[in-house]
């Protein structure tokens, strides 16, 4: 369908709030850089206030020093207004064609799963990645999502490093945690204990 500027392969994706105080916001992220975050997400970017393609830009260029690829959640407009990569849609948009057309250029597309007709979807429309929420499915139904699905596959809903061990059965590529980071967290270290337990997982497969 595309080709992306960036190759999304897997790994570790970490959110945003982008309606959070832009220092606090900045160094939050700048933290998750260094530590080794795959994919940085942005939620609530319709929340910011001044200039949000100012703000979203300055968040696209720190990603930029490490080569990694900024998205947001779901507000796919912005694309033609601030410098993403690329969106991330909960759930199919039923007007995704049409989006797709007012969308200047290539841009990463990610879709969220959660049945087989989604993941068939994803498939057949050659998203650049799916994600499938642990919490939404039993472990029967996510493997059998596994199975089937073609693109790259993240696990959202992830609480801790620790949970991943449970997935060990999973055929999967990264993580999507379910975080909503505050400023007195170790946004450094949060993401490095991730990244150091994606590889003992990929490590025994």
């Amino acid at each position: 369908m595309k080709e992306s500027y960036f190759d999304i392969t897997g790994g570790l994706i970490l959110s945003f709030d982008a309606s959070t105080e832009k220092n606090s916001l900045l160094q939050s992220i700048k933290s998750a850089l260094i530590g080794g975050v795959d994919v940085v997400g942005l939620y609530n970017t319709q929340k910011i206030t001044d200039s949000p393609h100012k703000l979203i830009n300055e968040v696209n260029s720190e990603a930029g020093k490490f080569d990694v690829p900024l998205i947001v959640i779901d507000h796919w407009s912005i694309l033609n207004e601030a410098h993403v990569d690329g969106v991330f849609f909960t759930k199919i948009p039923e007007n995704i064609d049409e989006i797709a057309k007012e969308l200047s250029g290539d841009f990463i597309l990610g879709i969220q799963c959660s049945s087989e007709d989604d993941v068939t979807w994803s498939n057949e429309y050659e998203s650049d990645f799916c994600i499938i929420n642990i919490n939404e499915l039993s472990e029967s139904e996510i493997k059998k999502l596994s199975e089937i699905n073609t693109r790259t596959l993240f696990l959202a809903g992830i609480e801790n490093a620790e949970d991943l061990q449970k997935f060990e059965d999973i055929s999967f590529d990264g993580i999507f945690p379910d975080h909503s980071f505050s400023p007195d967290q170790n946004i450094l270290q949060i993401t490095e204990s991730y990244k150091t337990a994606l590889s003992m997982v990929f490590s025994h497969e």
